[in-house]
């Protein structure tokens, strides 16, 4: 009776375990599904070009590669001689304009004031002996029309010397406005860095020509990169951004370092996977690019491989499945 009881109870278990085992397979495949998931990416920086502004020679290159520059250090300076001696030319015509070309309306009219003031006299005398009859009234009127007549070729005098002294000073302007622009050109002579960060690469040396536009070196500021990833559809709908994610940069394995990275940016559109970062089961698949802010402690380096872990599906998201 008891092998009997044995025999059966076998049977029963091996029942259950047929009947159970989809059950517990389901269950695995949820758990496994809803598990942290990781994704791998490349750390980018976000690098800028610092370029020359003005033509000429490189008299200084006061960088090298892998400096820490601030915001506003000297970078190099380019050769600024024919700017000194345009600059030099200009302040020299400015001064023969201003010392030449204005006249003083005064000096102009010396000469017909002194004859408006003796007519002047002569207009009062002459009245006197009008009044006195000795003399015609047409005596007074022909003086005191030479008198108007002086007073008008004066003020036509003063008319022309002003326009004159106006043309010299709308010249001397015009040469204010090229010494403004000569010192621009030498203010941009000198470069300087427009942000904090590394000099990642120099393309010129010292003693070198380069041109307007032209790079004289790459930056970044490496105290933050970002770790470019690729979601899927499914992995998409675990984060968003301004989410915490646990970041590890690939140092072969067991000297991986762990970092807490913040995820700034997820695109709107979505794409094929990247050949350097696509697997087997992703050649086909539609994913979306997405970056993760990481802080760097110094380890981490631009075109390095790295991972992030996103978080399990929570329990709303798992329903909404």
């Amino acid at each position: 009776m008891d092998k009997i009881m044995v025999r059966i109870g076998k049977r029963e278990v091996l029942v259950v375990l047929l009947l159970l085992g989809p059950f517990f397979l389901m269950l695995s495949s949820c758990q496994k599904k809803d598990s942290a998931a990781e994704v791998q990416g490349i750390f980018e920086g976000e690098s800028i070009f610092v370029s020359s502004m003005v033509d000429g020679r490189v008299d200084c290159m006061k960088v090298q590669e892998g400096q820490i520059l601030h915001k506003g250090d000297t970078i190099a300076q380019i050769d600024t001689l024919m700017m000194t001696y345009q600059l030099d030319y200009i302040k020299t015509q400015q001064e023969t304009a201003q010392t030449a070309g204005v006249v003083s309306p005064s000096i102009q009219t010396e000469a017909l004031q002194v004859q408006i003031t003796a007519l002047e006299k002569e207009v009062q005398r002459i009245s006197r002996l009008v009044k006195e009859g000795v003399l015609p009234q047409s005596r007074l009127t022909q003086i005191t029309t030479q008198l108007e007549a002086a007073k008008a070729q004066k003020a036509a005098a003063i008319q022309q010397v002003q326009k004159k002294n106006s043309g010299s000073l709308g010249g001397s302007e015009s040469l204010d406005s090229q010494i403004a622009q000569v010192k621009e050109i030498m203010a941009r002579s000198t470069i300087v860095a427009p942000t904090d960060g590394t000099i990642l690469t120099t393309y010129v040396h010292e003693g070198e020509l380069t041109g307007a536009g032209r790079p004289l070196l790459k930056m970044a500021d490496l105290s933050t990169l970002q770790l470019r990833v690729y979601l899927s559809p499914e992995q998409l709908s675990r984060i968003k951004i301004g989410d915490k994610v646990k970041v590890y940069n690939d140092m072969g394995g067991k000297d991986d370092r762990a970092y807490e990275g913040t995820v700034s940016w997820i695109s709107e559109k979505a794409e094929f996977t990247p050949k350097n970062i696509q697997t087997s089961s992703m050649r086909s698949t539609l994913i979306y690019a997405a970056k993760v802010l990481v802080p760097n402690d110094g380890y981490l380096k631009i075109g390095q491989y790295g991972k992030a872990i996103l978080p399990p599906l929570n329990d709303s998201q798992r329903e909404s499945k």
